[in-house]
């Protein structure tokens, strides 16, 4: 079985869980966060998308609601649609590409997908001078701010690239 294969078993046994009574939504939360973690990279958008869960029972979110309204089950419905996003990116992307220091680096949780689809085109080029000079000229087309922020995005989540 591909790698490719047992992440999405992997992220089906997850949202599988989401049906199991008695349901603890922090500790499905943990193990959620944990498998996006280990397989895309600790600076995936979907870590911060599980993380956010949560039962919202505020006088707020109540008065607003309509009767039908069961804020756990608006928590499920949001948590499996965030890991069926994860088996989407999966089956377009694959899974991530590894350094040489074994970590795992996932560019398209960071990069808008035309920006992703650009620099894998230009990544694409040989010999390696080409292909510097082929990402250089994707980079310098994208404002100086966006630059600024895939940069630190990129090296906050791959602290080893600068050892």
């Amino acid at each position: 079985m591909s790698s490719e294969k047992k992440a999405l078993t992997l992220l089906d046994k997850q949202i599988d869980k989401l049906d199991i009574d008695p349901f603890d939504l922090e500790a499905w939360k943990s193990g959620a966060v944990a498998l996006v973690e280990l397989l895309f990279g600790p600076g995936h958008s979907a870590i911060g998308q599980i993380k956010a869960l949560k039962v919202d029972y505020s006088s707020w979110a109540l008065r607003d609601a309509t009767a039908r309204y069961n804020p756990l089950i608006t928590c499920k419905l949001m948590g499996k649609e965030v890991l069926e996003n994860a088996k989407a990116e999966i089956e377009l992307y694959g899974l991530s590409r590894k350094t040489s220091d074994d970590t795992t680096v996932n560019a398209s949780g960071i990069l808008t997908p035309a920006e992703y689809k650009k620099l894998a085109k230009a990544l694409e080029a040989t010999p390696a001078e080409k292909k510097a000079m082929a990402v250089s000229k994707v980079v310098a087309k994208w404002k100086p701010e966006r630059t600024v922020e895939v940069l630190a995005q990129l090296l906050a989540s791959q602290p080893g690239i600068i050892a």
